[in-house]
């Protein structure tokens, strides 16, 4: 009977509550799809937001640096002969190594190629496209010139050819091309081995990849990729992941006091063989050559007049020892990171580097394009060279002295 009792007591107590318990679900159910629904349309008002605000505040704008960038790099005499002290490396608001544009400016040169162009660790005032300009100023007092540096390290003419077709070149109004090239397109043929391809730029993705390579601001979707991959947030997440996966790569790799060239340099000398005969040069070598036309078809689009520059190196047969501790390039793989990789010889460096430069100067021959054989005209020792083939201070004033030479010779009219 006190079993019968309990039981009827707890089926009244559950009838009696079940109103109010499904009552109080319904509330609860209810209060947590308005949680939900309210959750949702935050992170859609916020996605919203922040496609608005990258969309105004990094429009897809081309920038070869970060606009406004600001460094600088402190070297020792011992690891790179010919520099020492502070240097500033200061970007301007378009990306490019040099002075503001101005309205005032009636003939603007753009040099472009890479690192010897670039001059990293040389202060501003120091780099060759810099006394370019001082020098033509202070010799041609009815014209007031601009020479922007375009150069960045790694670059090869497939990134050359990039930057002069996605460059606002008519709105910086650029009267003239300077491109000092051929050493990146010859070191990374050398260094890729087997796995270099030549017709690289002929595969339907490789312009969206060498964009990214290229510049260092801008979004580049595919117009026939899906919605989602043209927004803003999408590009600038992809562009972070591509930052990432390229930290401790060769784009990567410049340091602040330039030691790492130290390890650069033992690698070369631990090298696991040295081979003094090169790979088959000729599908890279008619590669070099499609992208010179390329750009000088791009070039006479815009109206724009090009003069190449040959590369100079300290490469040569029979280099003194105490040179020849200098050198780190002419590697195969990732020899930067690496060691115990084969290497090419200095002889052989040489012979290969003559054959780009001779293609250069064939074309130019052939196009009627100008040119400067810049390479036989710089002694190959540290009067020059800090390395392989990077200028020191010296080296600089002696390739903008041959340059200004040059352009003080041609006839540079007013065009706007």
């Amino acid at each position: 009977m006190k079993h019968f009792l309990t039981v009827q007591y707890l089926s009244f107590c559950v009838s009696t509550c079940l109103p109010t318990m499904n009552k109080f679900t319904l509330r609860f159910r209810k209060h947590h799809l308005f949680t939900f629904l309210l959750l949702c349309l935050s992170i859609v008002a916020g996605l919203l937001l922040c496609e608005t605000v990258l969309r105004f505040s990094f429009p897809n704008s081309n920038y070869i640096w970060p606009p406004h960038l600001k460094t600088g790099f402190r070297v020792h005499q011992n690891d790179m002969p010919g520099i020492s002290g502070q240097s500033r490396f200061t970007i301007n608001s378009l990306g490019i190594r040099g002075d503001e544009l101005a309205p005032s400016q009636t003939y603007r040169f753009l040099t472009i190629g890479g690192s010897t162009t670039e001059c990293l660790y040389l202060d501003d005032s120091e780099t060759w496209p810099y006394l370019l300009q001082q020098t033509l100023n202070e010799n041609i007092p009815n014209q007031i010139f601009w020479v922007g540096n375009a150069g960045m390290s790694g670059k090869t003419t497939r990134h050359h050819l990039a930057a002069m077709q996605y460059l606002p070149l008519k709105e910086m109004r650029i009267d003239s091309i300077i491109l000092l090239i051929g050493i990146n397109d010859y070191s990374i043929r050398l260094s890729q081995d087997e796995d270099y391809d030549p017709n690289f730029l002929s595969k339907p993705d490789s312009m969206n990849d060498l964009l990214y390579e290229t510049f260092t601001g801008g979004s580049y979707p595919d117009p026939n990729g899906p919605y989602i991959k043209k927004t803003a947030i999408w590009q600038m997440l992809k562009k972070f992941k591509r930052t990432v996966l390229r930290v401790g790569t060769q784009d990567n790799i410049q340091d602040l006091y330039g030691k790492v060239y130290a390890n650069w340099r033992q690698h070369r000398q631990q090298a696991a063989e040295i081979r003094n005969e090169l790979p088959d040069l000729s599908s890279a070598l008619e590669e070099y050559a499609r992208n010179i036309n390329k750009m000088i078809d791009i070039a006479r689009e815009k109206s724009i007049r090009l003069i190449f520059i040959t590369q100079p190196t300290i490469w040569k047969p029979g280099l003194p020892d105490e040179l020849d501790a200098l050198l780190w390039m002419g590697g195969v793989g990732n020899y930067q990171k690496d060691s115990g990789k084969v290497y090419y010889s200095v002889e052989a460096l040489e012979r290969g580097m003559k054959k780009y430069n001779d293609t250069l100067l064939k074309i130019c021959q052939e196009r009627h394009v100008e040119s400067i054989d810049l390479a036989p005209m710089l002694d190959k020792d540290t009067t020059v060279f800090y390395d392989d083939v990077h200028f020191n201070k010296n080296g600089a004033q002696k390739v903008s002295r041959i340059l200004s030479n040059y352009v003080l010779g041609l006839d540079l009219h007013y065009r706007r």
